[in-house]
């Protein structure tokens, strides 16, 4: 069943669909609802959880989808869906036309990203300087989120404060400035009315899972262990595999002992925890499941410099398992996450770089579609040649003993 987007690979059901989002820098996804072996809505909350997936297009062809599903995917950006009955060239325009979307954002990340820079760190003249692409966009909220995510990130979360108010006062029910807006006010200590609008968010929006899953880790910070059963116990009802749920959930009951030192000591501590155990698994060979484990912490951390961490232990994964192109591309992603001050990522990026391209490492190699159930499947080889692994993978322990 061509569909007109170039090289396409098919996923069988959600758990191969996941493994090789994992594995693969997919540029798009189209995918089904109720599928086999997991479910689409534990699929799209995996995909977007995930820090390099913030702006990847997703279609979801179903009609099997209930209200609270729609409302997820309105306020998750460059999401949509499309009736299972949908011509093939329509289903390719949509795709198309979200791809386009996704492509303005993440040149306008980047703008963002360099602005901050200029800016020198001055949260003041970093929102005077952007006040024409906010203005400027297709849909001013996905940029603006991004605008005020980054801004927490370098320490101005009061200027980010602003600016999703703003959008609040276009919009009171926007679900995704509710909840950013929240994560400003925690990173200001601001922990009751932080946790107004994430369940102001989550009432209008019941099924994000990395929401629910902050309010757990928030909960667990506050020693309030009931609502930290109930929103993990809840994120478990969304995806019954996922890693960190199910950590908060042994946390939350008291099985688990955290070691908590700050603000956000609890996501750093489960982090660790997930960490740990992706190179305790990969270690044994168990390359899949330490991935996996790698990803889930990736999905809790906010600092750059510790992500850049976890991504090079994908990396290193990926080069044990002799899968060299992968094993690049997280070695860059280390690198960018750390600005370019992580030594032991480039160092690793320049060796896999001297080896000869393979059929795992060709010049592009990064395909356009990951599509649970439509066609073609693409068959991996092994490379020839493998870099000499000098050194082990990096621990986050030693950040939040």
């Amino acid at each position: 069943m061509p569909l007109g987007l170039g090289v396409v690979d098919k996923a069988a059901n959600a758990a191969q669909a996941w493994q090789m989002i994992l594995e693969t820098p997919y540029t798009g996804v189209v995918m089904g609802w109720a599928l086999r072996e997991g479910s689409g809505l534990s699929l799209l909350n995996r995909i977007r959880r995930h820090p390099v997936h913030e702006f990847t297009p997703i279609l979801i062809v179903s009609q099997k989808l209930v209200p609270a599903d729609y409302c997820l995917l309105d306020e998750l950006p460059c999401t949509t869906h499309l009736p299972d009955t949908v011509t093939l060239e329509v289903l390719r325009d949509t795709f198309l036309a979200l791809a386009a979307k996704s492509n303005w954002y993440r040149r306008h990340s980047s703008l963002i990203d360099g602005v901050m820079e200029l800016a020198e760190e001055d949260g003041e003249k970093a929102v005077s300087m952007l006040r024409g692409p906010l203005a400027s966009g297709p849909d001013p909220v996905p940029l603006g989120i991004v605008v005020a995510r980054r801004l927490v990130a370098h320490g101005f979360a009061r200027n980010a404060e602003g600016i999703l108010r703003n959008l609040l006062q276009h919009n009171s029910q926007c679900v995704i400035a509710l909840y950013e807006l929240g994560k400003a006010l925690y990173a200001q200590g601001q922990v009751a009315e932080a946790m107004v609008q994430f369940n102001a968010a989550h009432q209008l929006s019941p099924q994000n899972l990395g929401r629910l899953c902050l309010i757990g880790e928030i909960a667990l910070g506050e020693g309030n262990r009931e609502a930290a059963q109930k929103a993990f116990r809840d994120s478990l009802q969304i995806d019954p595999q996922d890693p960190l749920a199910t950590l908060g959930a042994e946390a939350a009951a008291g099985t688990l002992r955290l070691r908590p030192t700050g603000a956000d000591s609890v996501a750093i501590s489960m982090a660790g925890i997930l960490n740990g155990r992706g190179v305790a698994l990969v270690r044994a060979g168990k390359f899949n499941e330490g991935i996996a484990s790698y990803h889930a912490a990736l999905g809790v951390l906010q600092r750059q410099d510790m992500m850049a961490r976890v991504a090079f232990n994908v990396g290193l994964a990926f080069l044990r398992w002799q899968k060299l192109a992968k094993s690049l591309t997280w070695f860059d992603q280390a690198s960018e996450w750390s600005g370019g001050t992580f030594a032991k990522a480039v160092r690793f990026a320049a060796k896999v770089r001297l080896l000869e391209p393979t059929a795992d490492f060709p010049a592009t190699f990064s395909p356009p579609l990951v599509t649970p159930e439509l066609p073609v499947a693409r068959v991996e080889v092994a490379p020839a040649a493998i870099v000499d692994i000098d050194d082990d993978e990096e621990m986050l322990y030693e950040r939040i003993a």
